[in-house]
């Protein structure tokens, strides 16, 4: 028996390596592209977020486009209508006169 006397457990010097294939191919992907424009592959030009706010701002502006484009469609029914009651006006009083 060892009462004074207790092993260490084995201590390992493990430090877990995460490879991810797909990050490769797409870090890849982008230098080759970046060589094609002429750009330097190691500089950095991507800011985080920058894409989800381009998107925000696109859909911002394409929104606006729809508000104004109804807005121009309703302006031009209203002209329809107004120039429609004016014909009729104009009818009505030309056969008063028959």
């Amino acid at each position: 028996m060892n009462f004074g006397y207790r092993k260490k457990a084995k201590q390992f010097n493990y430090k877990p390596v995460y490879w991810d294939a797909e990050k490769e191919a797409r870090e890849e992907r982008r230098r080759a592209a970046m060589i094609d424009i002429d750009k330097d592959p190691n500089e950095v030009d991507y800011t985080p977020g920058e894409f989800i706010r381009s998107a925000r701002i696109k859909r911002m502006q394409s929104t606006n486009r729809m508000q104004s484009k109804s807005k121009i469609a309703l302006f031009r029914i209203a002209i329809f209508i107004v120039l429609v009651f004016a014909v009729l006006y104009v009818m009505t009083g030309f056969f008063e006169l028959l």
